[in-house]
């Protein structure tokens, strides 16, 4: 089964990563409400980790479900995100809610920099 590595389990994020804890994934978690992250790490092959750095560690695959573009930019390139743990090759797909304008080109950036690295 794939590595993968889901972070943001606010409303629709939660459901997303327990889907793929449920197909038998194994699955690192990380949110900003630690007891989301600890709760679901009990089902499945999941695993709580305390920064994305941790998640990205553990994932071939990344996923992210988060806000807004502030919040993706500091899990991606802040003080322990993800760009201080990918892997080489790793694949990130970030799922924006809430936005009020396109961010794309924003967010093709801040994925093309974890798949150079």
């Amino acid at each position: 089964m794939a590595q993968l590595g889901f972070l943001g389990l606010g409303i629709m994020g939660y459901p997303m990563a327990r889907n793929l804890t449920k197909s038998g994934n194994e699955v690192a978690l990380w949110s900003h409400t630690t007891s989301k992250t600890k709760e679901l790490a009990k089902e499945g092959k999941a695993t709580a980790c305390v920064t994305p750095k941790e998640v990205a560690e553990r994932a071939d695959y990344i996923f992210y479900c988060v806000g807004d573009s502030a919040m993706a930019k500091q899990i991606t390139l802040g003080a322990g995100g993800l760009i201080e743990g990918v892997r080489r090759g790793a694949a990130a797909l970030v799922w924006l809610v809430g936005l009020r304008r396109p961010l794309f080109f924003e967010m093709f950036l801040h994925i093309s920099m974890l798949l150079k690295r």
